[in-house]
């Protein structure tokens, strides 16, 4: 009687609904959430899902802030080489190799090809291939007559009328050299120096006594045209009557280093002008030929760069033992080296005005310093940027892949694995999180540095202008840091929080069990 009401007891609906109501969610939880955490899987979801999220946009904002960052800086690079080069005191010609001691003044190349797929000769006369095309040349394309370009390395393109321009460095940079100061009725160099150069005062150094004084003009004079008084003159090809004459006595700064280029020079250093309308060879390697593709202010080229010589390209590659390899690449159109023009360009130290040495946050030392810093904004913006690409790829891509997997097919990720993925997080969003308030904060003092540079109207127009270009892209650069920061820091504080959360779920449910 007894067993049979107990048995009864056991199968009553109420009972057995009172049971499921204290079982049914531990099964529901062990089946979803699993058996060592009760937060809901979706939550779990969810906050996984958002981490990921949050680490590819700030490894996009990382990307864009290096980007934004770097759009300026090789001119402010170029800007530092110009002041740390030694003056030219002599120069001279070589149609070998430079004399000892002399730098070759032109460093320029001529890119080289790549492999290349000639189809223009391919059977029949007929192909469904492009006529010529990168790349090595399939088996198909084979068949049909379609044969292998081999690339063509690079090579020298120094000689201007058949001679390379050597020069002679000598003395002091620009950081280190002495500057003039103004007295009645005139301008004194300190003891020991002499002044060089002539007309305002900004246009003046001053070397040591027993130095020479650097050349600041030079010129290309063609058919036999006559120098100036003054000049000295290098004949450099004189079946053409060409020759190149050089002065220290001029008004300028004193001249530091050519450059050969089609067309004008560019103002992004890295780059060089290609005639309008002209189309590249499509096998040239282009890593390194470019169009002008950057602004300071409204022009793309650099105004402090002088034209002192002009040659056509057909000569100027026949110089160069380049006519007759280009004559045999495949559909090189030769025949059109005639019509384009190489210009010579010289380029003197870049102006800095003599009052503003006298101000200790905006000399020549300061503005060098400044310069350096800026190498130095970029080293920690492409830190950050692999910071983040690691964060990416081992948190968002890997682990937090491997928890998702996980929760959805066990209910929940071991307690092992949990430890070291919220380590391995912690550590690395830690690091990024401030080096986005590293990047945040440096900016922020480099920008006032360059506003004050550019306030005090120590350098030319066009070096203000670079400048500006620069405090800008740091504006825009520090926002996408500023994102990336906040993101961190939220990530950071998610991934803190929950896992202190299943951590405490972990120990009541083992406690209770």
């Amino acid at each position: 009687m007894h067993n049979n009401a107990a048995k009864n007891d056991l199968q009553d609906p109420a009972v057995g609904q009172a049971s499921g109501a204290g079982a049914g969610p531990l099964d529901w939880a062990s089946k979803y959430v699993g058996e060592q955490s009760n937060l809901p899987i979706i939550l779990s979801i969810l906050y996984r899902i958002a981490i990921i999220i949050f680490g590819i946009i700030t490894l996009i904002m990382a990307i864009m802030a290096y980007v934004q960052l770097n759009a300026y800086s090789n001119a402010l690079e170029d800007f530092e080489e110009n002041w740390t080069t030694l003056p030219l005191v002599d120069i001279t010609v070589s149609t070998t190799e430079c004399p000892l001691g002399y730098d070759n003044l032109i460093e320029r190349e001529w890119p080289g090809t790549v492999h290349g797929c000639d189809c223009k000769r391919a059977v029949w006369g007929f192909s469904i291939y492009p006529d010529l095309d990168t790349g090595s040349c399939s088996y198909n394309q084979t068949l049909q007559g379609c044969v292998d370009v081999y690339p063509v390395d690079s090579a020298p393109l120094d000689k201007f009328y058949s001679a390379k321009i050597c020069g002679l460095r000598e003395g002091q940079n620009f950081v280190d050299t002495e500057r003039p100061r103004k007295i009645a009725g005139g301008i004194k160099c300190p003891f020991g120096h002499k002044p060089c150069g002539t007309g305002d005062i900004n246009q003046i150094i001053c070397v040591r006594e027993q130095e020479r004084c650097p050349i600041n003009d030079v010129q290309i004079l063609m058919n036999g045209q006559a120098p100036k008084p003054g000049y000295e003159v290098v004949p450099i090809d004189s079946s053409s009557g060409v020759m190149l004459a050089f002065t220290t006595n001029y008004t300028g700064l004193p001249v530091i280093r050519f450059k050969l280029t089609e067309g004008q020079v560019c103002a992004n250093p890295d780059t060089d002008m290609i005639t309008e309308g002209r189309i590249p060879y499509k096998l040239l390697n282009t890593n390194n030929y470019h169009s002008c593709n950057q602004k300071v202010s409204d022009s793309y080229y650099d105004t402090r760069y002088d034209l002192i010589g002009s040659i056509n390209e057909e000569r100027l590659l026949k110089d160069n033992g380049l006519y007759l390899m280009l004559s045999n690449l495949p559909q090189y159109p030769i025949e059109d080296s005639s019509k384009y023009t190489w210009n010579l360009y010289s380029n003197e130290y870049n102006y800095w005005n003599v009052d503003c040495e006298n101000h200790k946050d905006i000399d020549r030392e300061s503005m060098l310093s400044l310069l350096d810093d800026s190498s130095n904004v970029t080293k920690l913006q492409f830190t950050l940027l692999i910071v983040s690409i690691i964060y990416t790829i081992v948190c968002c891509l890997i682990l937090e892949t491997i928890s998702l997997y996980m929760i959805c097919d066990k209910g929940s990720e071991s307690k092992s694995f949990q430890v070291i993925s919220f380590s391995i997080v912690t550590i690395l969003l830690m690091v990024k999180t401030y080096l986005f308030w590293s990047c945040v904060s440096t900016a922020n003092e480099f920008e006032e540095s360059i506003l004050q540079m550019r306030e005090s109207d120590c350098s030319s127009d066009y070096a203000n202008l670079m400048f500006k270009n620069y405090g800008d892209s740091l504006i825009d650069g520090r926002s996408s840091n500023y994102t990336g920061m906040i993101l961190s820091m939220i990530s950071l504080v998610l991934t803190i929080i929950f896992f202190f959360i299943e951590m405490g779920k972990r120990s009541m449910y083992d406690v209770s069990h």
